[in-house]
């Protein structure tokens, strides 16, 4: 019990880092929705979603970006890819989970990771306190 509760503080503390500096409504929008897109669309699907909308131009891409690095940098640093690289940008880690080579049990060990921070970035989005929007339209569905 005291492992899950420590994944889940990690995530928490994850999901902080990413939406803290630059928090617009529009953020708070696209962060809120991240857990119905994992079930929807799955992992791979949905990082595909989160590199193409990350930039440097607005708050929006700016969350993506941050979002989409931490996430390769904890599979890394975690191990979850045996076999895998110890560092990892966004691309490379986009380029694993393509890979024929890596089963069923490691993608779902990952996605169920990846699960529990969007459903930080959800929650989180709720609890603070948006600056004011400026989260650009690029991308939107």
């Amino acid at each position: 019990m005291s492992t899950a509760k420590r994944l889940d503080n990690q995530m928490a503390g994850l999901a902080y880092q990413i939406l803290q500096p630059g928090f617009t409504l529009e953020v708070r929008t696209r962060m809120r929705q991240l857990p119905a897109r994992l079930r929807g669309g799955g992992l791979a699907a949905t990082y595909a979603f989160i590199l193409s909308h990350s930039g440097q131009a607005n708050a929006v891409e700016k969350a993506y970006t941050r979002l989409a690095e931490v996430i390769a940098r904890y599979v890394a640093e975690h191990r979850l890819i045996p076999d895998g690289p110890e560092q990892m940008d966004p691309y490379l880690f986009l380029e694993q989970l393509s890979k024929s080579k890596m089963t069923p049990t490691t993608y779902t060990r990952i996605s169920l990771r990846v699960e529990a921070l969007a459903g930080w970035m959800s929650r989180l989005s709720d609890a603070l306190e948006p600056q004011s929007d400026q989260g650009g339209d690029r991308g939107q569905e």
